[in-house]
């Protein structure tokens, strides 16, 4: 998922973006941008977006993440063999496709693609340099008729919109019956993330501002999310659970990213994450959760 020009900012929240509970932690971890639900455990930033796909800056490091990089051009490959234990063709659609990295090796496979997107300008880039269908559309906008597509994904970014339910609600009307939806999030019970949080009660206080504060102004992420919180989106949907799955983040792509303005040396940052991801595999709390569901009606 992409998008030109900066996000702006309306309101604080009151209720849970995902239950709709009305009271809410507010300044979780101490950040008074975080907001933590008291009935579901949702965590997510508590302001009201304006713009339902929160855009990210066109001039920062996020958009690393649309260059044809190796290591980006993997995450696709293990991604679209996760949808392949499943389905090994039909019409597949990719909603927030980016740089369409994921869709060039679908259609390569003999899946018929269709990729959504909101910013024009990566749409276009998709559509000349692949020969992909991409349109330009929100949410709200979705034109495809009812039961359209075998295969719905929505690799990182179901962290970026504001109103998660919605998303879900919508997609679900255009899946077929017995179609799967893959969705992947970055997960907020990682080892990563709870070594932040350790750090940041002993006073250092950098990592988790980056985990949550960095990532919410530049990289758009508003809802912050576990296996049991984005497996009750599916259960508000009415959605089968198939398979959840943890996997790591690619090294090099997180490393180099978000490493822009720290004085660590390159190579210590993707020593620290190999680390990391060594760890959370022995713990089974990996940095990414995809959730593998199917549509009963």
């Amino acid at each position: 998922m992409s998008g030109e020009g900066s996000m702006q900012i309306k309101t604080k929240i009151k209720s849970c973006v995902i239950c709709g509970f009305n009271e809410n932690s507010n300044g979780f971890l101490g950040l008074d941008i975080l907001c933590k639900c008291i009935k579901c455990g949702m965590v997510y930033t508590n302001i009201d977006w304006k713009e339902e796909i929160i855009r990210t800056d066109k001039d920062s490091w996020w958009q690393e993440f649309y260059h044809f990089s190796v290591e980006r051009s993997k995450e696709s490959l293990e991604q679209l063999c996760i949808i392949k234990k499943y389905k090994t063709e039909g019409d597949l659609l990719d909603y927030g496709c980016g740089g369409g990295n994921f869709l060039a090796l679908a259609k390569k496979e003999g899946f018929a693609v269709t990729g959504i997107e909101i910013d024009e300008n990566v749409a276009n880039i998709v559509r000349n340099d692949l020969q992909i269908n991409v349109k330009v559309s929100t949410i709200y906008q979705i034109s495809f008729p009812e039961k359209k597509f075998d295969i719905v994904t929505l690799w990182n970014v179901l962290e970026h919109c504001p109103k998660p339910n919605l998303v879900i609600s919508e997609l679900k009307k255009i899946l077929k019956k017995d179609g799967y939806l893959f969705i992947e999030v970055p997960n907020d019970s990682s080892v990563n993330r709870l070594f932040a949080i350790w750090l940041n009660k002993i006073g250092i206080r950098n990592f988790l501002n980056q985990i949550y504060v960095k990532t919410a102004h530049i990289a758009g992420h508003v809802n912050h999310f576990n296996i049991k919180t984005l497996s009750k989106i599916i259960e508000n949907n009415d959605m089968r659970v198939v398979k959840i799955i943890q996997r790591d983040s690619p090294i090099g792509l997180i490393s180099e990213t978000f490493n822009k303005d720290q004085k660590i040396p390159l190579w210590l940052m993707r020593l620290l994450m190999l680390m990391v991801n060594l760890i959370g595999k022995m713990a089974r709390r990996k940095s990414r959760i995809v959730i593998i569901c199917q549509n009963n009606f």
